[in-house]
């Protein structure tokens, strides 16, 4: 199985897709942890990308024992990946599809969903995405509230898009009235989310599941009544009717004031009931874990999320060897870069003076063409003091090797097209010659340049 790294992170396993994101297993390589890891794909625009930090750090301060602990918010080019605490065992959807709970069991877990969100109530925080699949069930009944609406806060603006559908962002089973609605958020949206959840949990479907499609879901959930408990299970107390029936109550104002209250509520309901024999969430949960997909297949993560991983919520030190200062890291490139250079650099005339020990180099005077013989250009002509200029400014030379004098002459030929640079070799026994073609109005550095390529022509080829 193949793994990747987001940072001391080590990728393992998918865990699940959703809409909002995916979730994969990972390993932190510091702490010698499981860990899960949801990965949120986040615009290029840097105040959403901001906005998403920020409330994904508020929730990471949150610190209660039914709700994920987010350990780590990491940054990389492409996504917004939170780093989780890990829970094992299902999800409260998967449990629903499996088996009918016990009412006891419905009323313990809705008390333990109210301390969760009591305590993200208390700390300004909305949960906005209160579904069963974003309830966690450990092997000992535990239960684990996680996924907190993060992502809505990429929300389009009600009215940009053509459909009601198209402005809405979350789940549509989980959605308050004001949600469909497009319309500002409180902690009463989350009441309403746990009036559906009791009411799943209770009956084993959402009061408005026989909807057309999206579109009409999102008008029931503003206009239709929903269906009485007791219309499904004869059972279920008054009081524990009644109590639902407040949590969808259209008008945000009559639902119950906070979780706590309903927690409260649930409470006096199992102390009212008769005592009878129960079925612990842990006995419900046993033998029904949650597949995890892609256990022997390689994590193909998306692109860009492993480059770039940058910590916003722990130190450089807390990360360790992991940790990226860009600045630090483009200021250690940039020396490396530089003493490379002078090494190379250094190498270079370290090989021209080894090549060159032997030669000792003095002036003659330059060998000049007359202004005739340069062409036929007329005297006086401008390109005709520049060659002449440069011609004087290549001199000839007497280079001595090994005792014996060589001579070098320079010879410039040029018409209105070509130049011809010559340099002539003499020796005692014999004479050599170099040619090298170029254009008339090019720099005099080239014609300089010219010169000493014929030159190392001449003595070392």
């Amino acid at each position: 199985m193949g793994t990747a790294e987001i940072g001391p992170y080590r990728v393992l396993r998918l865990i699940r897709r959703g809409g909002a994101g995916t979730v994969y297993a990972a390993d932190d390589q510091r702490l010698n942890r499981r860990v899960a890891l949801k990965l949120i794909p986040v615009p290029a625009d840097r105040e959403q990308r901001e906005a998403i930090v920020a409330e994904a750090r508020a929730l990471a301060r949150l610190n209660h024992r039914s709700i994920v602990q987010i350990f780590d918010v990491v940054e990389t080019r492409s996504h917004i990946v939170l780093v989780m605490e890990y829970v094992p065992g299902t999800d409260l959807q998967s449990l629903c599809e499996q088996t009918e709970m016990d009412l006891h069991a419905v009323l313990q877990l809705g008390m333990d969903v109210c301390a969760a969100l009591g305590a993200a109530h208390q700390a300004q925080i909305v949960h906005r995405d209160l579904k069963p699949g974003n309830i966690l069930i450990d092997p000992t009944g535990h239960i684990k509230l996680t996924d907190f609406g993060i992502s809505q806060t990429l929300a389009p603006v009600a009215g940009d898009a053509a459909t009601l559908a198209s402005v809405v962002p979350g789940s549509y089973l989980a959605m308050s009235p004001e949600h469909a609605a497009g319309l500002k958020l409180d902690e009463r949206a989350d009441m309403y989310a746990l009036g559906l959840l009791l009411y799943r949990c209770l009956v084993g479907q959402h009061p408005f599941a026989d909807a057309a499609n999206e579109l009409v879901l999102l008008q029931q959930l503003q206009h239709t009544q929903h269906p009485p408990l007791q219309a499904y299970r004869q059972e279920i107390p008054a009081a524990l009717c009644s109590l639902v029936d407040q949590l969808l109550s259209k008008d945000p104002r009559q639902r119950p004031a906070s979780a706590l209250q309903v927690r409260q509520a649930l409470l006096a309901i199992i102390r009212s009931m008769p005592v009878t024999r129960t079925t612990a969430l842990s006995e419900i949960v046993s033998g029904r874990a949650r597949e995890e997909d892609g256990m022997e297949t390689r994590v193909n993560l998306p692109a860009g999320v492993t480059l770039g991983a940058r910590s916003r919520l722990l130190s450089q030190r807390e990360w360790g060897p992991w940790s990226v200062n860009l600045q630090g890291v483009a200021r250690q490139t940039g020396l490396a870069l530089i003493s490379l250079l002078a090494i190379v650099c250094g190498w270079y005339l370290l090989q021209d003076w080894w090549s060159q020990r032997a030669v000792k180099v003095t002036l003659m005077p330059p060998v000049v063409l007359g202004s005739g013989e340069i062409g036929g250009l007329p005297e006086g002509s401008e390109l005709g003091q520049l060659l002449e200029q440069v011609v004087q400014e290549m001199p000839g030379l007497v280079v001595v090797v090994d005792g014996n004098s060589d001579k070098i002459y320079t010879r410039v030929r040029c018409n209105i097209y070509l130049c011809e640079l010559q340099l002539i070799r003499e020796t005692r026994d014999r004479s050599v010659s170099d040619y090298t073609t170029l254009l008339p109005d090019v720099p005099r550095r080239v014609w300089r340049a010219k010169l000493w390529e014929g030159l190392d022509r001449l003595y070392h080829e």
